[in-house]
């Protein structure tokens, strides 16, 4: 039953996602950015929105021109959405607000958003360029010493944790230096799950790298990638906001498992606002904070996720209504 579930989902469901766009399905084996699939691509429009106390509501479109306006004594939280996101989506603004309304931040989102809704199979590509654009933009930073590699925290949601696992590479390879902090909230299964560490998000891209798993199955990693990672409850009354609705169709299980794919923006969001969600460790039993406050130190695989805390950001009807 499982196995025809997942397959419902894979091959019927996912192409509606590719079919948005028609332009896309025009292309045939070329890609987004006019080279065939496997060439070196070429780079299109992708943007860094930087948002701070000073550009609270309306962000500043960071340049090689103005990158100055960056306030370097400040930690800098880089937030990367995923496939078929954009970097106005409700969570990333919530995230956005949470961080701001604790302390001043440098808040930067990435903004590949034009190329989200292409077909999933020109994903990798997309995610190597995207991976170097990210990368080069840090190096840039770094060498115009306007930030601190330690000071910078990426977090990352589904095919964006890939983005951001090669951006880290990259700046190792030309730095031989690291980003401090990778978090990867669900990174995406799909092509990943069996790639090798060079292709995708590995323990080594920074020096933490903290995973959490939403248990969705079908959209996130099932292995563990990170220095941490934390497996969500599949029991946690708390945590599984997502219902698989009454009528079972094909339909119907795709948006359960697409909303279960969500559920580490909201365990996030917790993290800053409460700050103290633990998970108990699989072999050692220790408890541990969570989120936005695990510790530095951490290492491993936890799980059973404690949360005494109601939900943040999704309600079933929301989310079931809305993806």
């Amino acid at each position: 039953m499982i196995t025809v579930i997942i397959w419902c989902v894979i091959l019927k469901l996912i192409p509606v996602y590719s079919e948005r766009y028609d332009e896309a399905s025009c292309l045939g084996d070329k890609d987004v950015f006019g080279k065939r699939l496997g060439e070196d691509m070429i780079l299109g429009e992708l943007y860094f929105h930087l948002y701070s106390k000073e550009w609270f509501h309306t962000p500043l479109n960071l340049t090689s021109n103005n990158i100055r306006l960056l306030n370097g004594t400040l930690d800098t939280k880089i937030i990367i959405p995923g496939w078929t996101e954009q970097s106005y989506e409700e969570w990333v603004i919530s995230m956005k607000n949470a961080y701001l309304s604790k302390q001043p931040f440098n808040i930067i989102v990435f903004d590949w958003g034009q190329y989200t809704y292409y077909p999933y199979e020109m994903v990798p590509d997309i995610v190597k360029t995207c991976g170097k654009y990210l990368g080069d933009f840090l190096i840039l930073l770094y060498r115009e010493n306007v930030i601190d590699l330690d000071k910078v925290h990426v977090i990352a949601h589904s095919v964006g944790a890939h983005i951001a696992g090669l951006a880290g590479k990259h700046v190792q390879k030309h730095l031989a230096k690291n980003v401090f902090r990778i978090s990867a909230l669900n990174a995406a299964g799909p092509k990943y799950e069996e790639a090798l560490p060079a292709d995708r998000l590995f323990r080594n891209d920074a020096k933490i790298v903290d995973g959490y798993h939403a248990h969705d199955g079908v959209f996130g990693m099932r292995r563990a990638y990170g220095t941490v990672d934390f497996f969500l409850s599949q029991k946690d009354p708390q945590l599984l906001k997502c219902l698989i609705p009454p009528e079972i169709s094909c339909y119907s299980i795709y948006i359960w498992i697409r909303c279960r794919h969500r559920d580490t923006f909201d365990l996030w969001l917790r993290s800053i606002i409460w700050g103290n969600l633990t998970a108990i460790g699989i072999v050692r039993k220790d408890r541990i904070l969570i989120g936005e406050q695990c510790p530095q130190a951490a290492r491993g695989i936890y799980n059973h996720i404690v949360d005494i805390k109601p939900a943040l950001y999704f309600r079933r009807a929301e989310c079931l209504g809305r993806y």
